[in-house]
Order: structure tokens, then C-alpha cells, then sequence
């Protein structure tokens, strides 16, 4: 009997040895599972995680532009003027430099910390290990996942390659017509391209002769020096435009009388409608042979109780409804 007792105790003894893992967040060489099952994916969950984001360095390099150009050249490359709108085409670029720096591959570490039922003095890791030995090993004693990111280039060690482009970039401008009767500025946000200005007023309050010269100026174009110009010779700040619009504001003009023929012929009509709808509700008042004095004077008292007022819309309205 004593020996039976001492064998059982030894198997106890070794069976608690082989299931014991003291709880660590150490770093283990074992990695999770990617392919976990439920009952993997569910003891992760009860498990402590701790997560660490570092680069792992590569031997690859890649070069790649600045996301800022170091230079904006900007000019007025042509206008187009149609009747009182004047179209102004402006060129917007941007000398963007040219950088080489080392590849890094982002990575993310989860580290999972040994359960508490199979990481303790206990013999339960031995005998789950007997059902999922892979899995319950990393969680005895705690495993270490690590997800790789898309690689990046490290542009905390850029170096300039000595190359740069000229590439097309969006900007907003200001711009000033001058020639009519005033200045007139306009301004506009980088997403409008090309330029549309509406001088109509400026036509209209404007003396014109045969042949008006008007100037078209970017206030806040740049067209850098010699150098750079010599790429878009044909760009300017300024331009002088000479026109005759004196077709065109005879043409605004007369579009402007019939507008307001157009507005005062419903006025008239209107007031024609005013006048004539009192006359229309008591003619329809007037020819109602089917409907005795008795009622007639019933409805309009009805309608009075109701808040109608007599001679209104809604007062006629309610005599309609009442006597027909």
C-alpha cells in the first residue's frame, strides 16, 4: 500500500513539474498561431497583451519626392474673353526635390502573457497540452505575435539624390482687372481652373469707347527669375487686353429691359387679378338659383363664425363649399 501511495505521489510530482510555467511577459521564442481555432482565439482574449511597434531595418533603399516644393512658379498663360466673361489660364508649378532613404518594415509585436490556469503550479498544462500541445504550449508559457506592416521608407534619413521635377500642383490666386470705371479683384480657391471673372458690372457702370484697354494682373503670381522663366517663356503676371464692349453692354442692356417688361408685365397682371377677383366672387355669389336667400345669408354667417373674414380668399372658399 505504501508503495502504491509513493508511486501515485511521484507521478503527481512529475506531472506538476511538467505542467508548471511561473506567469511571465517576457518575450518567448515560441509565435503565436496564426490558424487558431476558437478555443485559441477565446484564451487569447483572457490572456494579458502588451503591444510594441518597431521598425525592423532592410539592405533596400528607394528614392522618393518631398510632399513640399521647395519652389512655386506661377504666371498667367493665356485669356479667352467670351461676351462680359473673361477666362484667365494660369500655370502653377512646383519644383519638388528628390530623396533616397533605407527601406524599414514596420512591425507590430503582441506579446501575450502565460494564462493563469496553465501558467501556476498545477498539472492542467500537461494534460491540455494532450489535446492541443501546440497551442497550449504558447499559452503555458506565453507567446510573442508579430504583424508586418507595408514598407516605408525611413525619412528620418533621407538624403537629397541632387534630382528634383517640375510638377503641376494646385493654388489659389488673387486677381486684379483694372481700365473700367474702378479696380475690381476677384479672388479665387485652387480648385477653380480655369479662371472665370464676370466684368458685367464693370461694363455696365463703365464709359466705353470703340477700343477699351483693360489690364489683367496676378496679384499673387511668381515667376521666380530668369532661370525658371526661360521653361514657360510665354507666362506673365500682367496682361493688356484691348476690346470693343460696347455691343456687348448695349446687348446686357437690352436684355435688361426685357427682364424688367417681363416683371412689370406680372405686376400688371396681377394687379389685374386683384381687381378683378372680388367681381368674380360676388358674380359667383350672385348665381346660385339653386340656393334660397335664407341659406345664402346661413353661409356667410357660418363662415363669419368661423374667423372667415368677409371679401378674403378663404371667407369665399368657405361660402363655395357651404352652398354648393
Amino acid at each position: 500500500m505504501s508503495k502504491f501511495l509513493l508511486v501515485v505521489f511521484a507521478v503527481f510530482f512529475i506531472l506538476t513539474l511538467a505542467g508548471c510555467a511561473v506567469t511571465s511577459t517576457k518575450e518567448n521564442p515560441d509565435i503565436c498561431q496564426q490558424s487558431a481555432d476558437s478555443i485559441h482565439r477565446k484564451f487569447n482574449r483572457t490572456t494579458s497583451i502588451e503591444k510594441e511597434t518597431i521598425n525592423v531595418e532592410t539592405s533596400d533603399t528607394t528614392t522618393f519626392y518631398d510632399q513640399t516644393p521647395v519652389k512655386v512658379f506661377s504666371g498667367i498663360e493665356s485669356t479667352y474673353l467670351n461676351d462680359s466673361y473673361l477666362t484667365v489660364n494660369i500655370i502653377d508649378t512646383g519644383l519638388f526635390e528628390q530623396y533616397s532613404a533605407p527601406i524599414i518594415k514596420p512591425t507590430i509585436k503582441t506579446q501575450y502573457e502565460a494564462h493563469p490556469f496553465t501558467g501556476t503550479f498545477t498539472p492542467i498544462g500537461i494534460f491540455v497540452w494532450l489535446f492541443n500541445p501546440t497551442a497550449m504550449n504558447a499559452f503555458t508559457f506565453g507567446c510573442t505575435e508579430i504583424t508586418y506592416l507595408t514598407p516605408e521608407p525611413d525619412k528620418t534619413r533621407k538624403a537629397k539624390t541632387g534630382k528634383s521635377e517640375w510638377k503641376t500642383i494646385p493654388k489659389g490666386h488673387r486677381i486684379l482687372v483694372s481700365g473700367f470705371d474702378r479696380e475690381y479683384e476677384f479672388d479665387f480657391d485652387a480648385s477653380t481652373s480655369p479662371k472665370a471673372i464676370d466684368l458685367s458690372s464693370a461694363i455696365s457702370n463703365t464709359e466705353l469707347t470703340r477700343n477699351s484697354t483693360f489690364k489683367v494682373t496676378c496679384l499673387d503670381c511668381d515667376l521666380l527669375g530668369a532661370e525658371v522663366h526661360n521653361l514657360y517663356k510665354d507666362s506673365k503676371t500682367n496682361i493688356v487686353l484691348t476690346h470693343d464692349f460696347r455691343p456687348i453692354k448695349e446687348s446686357m442692356a437690352e436684355s435688361l429691359k426685357v427682364r424688367h417688361a417681363a416683371e412689370e408685365g406680372k405686376k400688371i397682371k396681377q394687379v389685374k387679378r386683384d381687381k378683378e377677383e372680388p367681381k368674380t366672387r360676388a358674380a359667383h355669389l350672385s348665381k346660385q338659383p339653386t340656393v334660397s336667400k335664407q341659406e345664402i345669408e346661413s353661409a356667410k354667417e357660418m363662415c363669419t363664425n368661423l374667423g372667415f373674414k368677409s371679401n378674403t380668399e378663404k371667407f369665399y372658399n368657405c361660402f363655395k363649399r357651404l352652398t354648393e
